[in-house]
């Protein structure tokens, strides 16, 4: 049985391919949006897996070759949707984690750093990969700060911010 991981790739890579039929990116989109609502531990860990190393999304794309420039932008957006689709769990979901898995939640609060410094240390060979860069680096911003608000309480109100910033200082 496919992974997990390797299966929501796949989807994600059905929806922004354009030479899927509106039927195939129907249901991959379907299927994504009914995975991305689920609850548990296994989405969330699923996600730490993509973004841990983000790169999985071009191996799974590429089966080791060159992609063409074409193929990076599709495995690019597959990346940003995924990136859209974990910032909007954080954001509806992110309070409830943290208070019934702490340790997961820190671990998705890690992972999102994680992801954000390496895409930032990514080379990219074109002007579409680095404007692709910089959207991801946005969404993935935006996901991090999401968290980070709801790391923060009423008695420690910058506690997710420092968060950011320690990672910041050790990457």
């Amino acid at each position: 049985m496919e992974s997990m991981q390797a299966e929501v790739i796949r989807a994600a890579l059905v929806t922004t391919r354009a030479s899927s039929t509106a039927p195939e990116r129907a249901d991959a989109s379907s299927r994504l949006e009914r995975w991305s609502n689920s609850g548990g531990a296994d989405c969330w860990s699923t996600f730490i897996g993509i973004f841990g190393d983000i790169s999985i999304i071009d191996r799974i794309s590429f089966a080791e070759k060159q992609p063409s420039p074409s193929e990076q932008r599709v495995a690019n957006g597959a990346k940003l949707l995924l990136i859209t689709l974990f910032g909007a769990k954080l954001r509806r979901e992110y309070v409830g984690l943290q208070r019934e898995q702490p340790s997961l939640a820190g671990q998705v609060f890690d992972c999102l750093g994680n992801a954000l410094a390496s895409l930032g240390n990514a080379t990219t060979d074109s002007r579409d990969s680095e404007g692709d860069n910089r959207a991801m680096a946005s969404a993935l911003s935006s996901a991090l700060s999401a968290a980070a608000v709801r790391v923060s309480s009423p008695s420690a109100p910058n506690e997710g911010i420092m968060k950011i910033v320690l990672a910041c200082n050790e990457s």
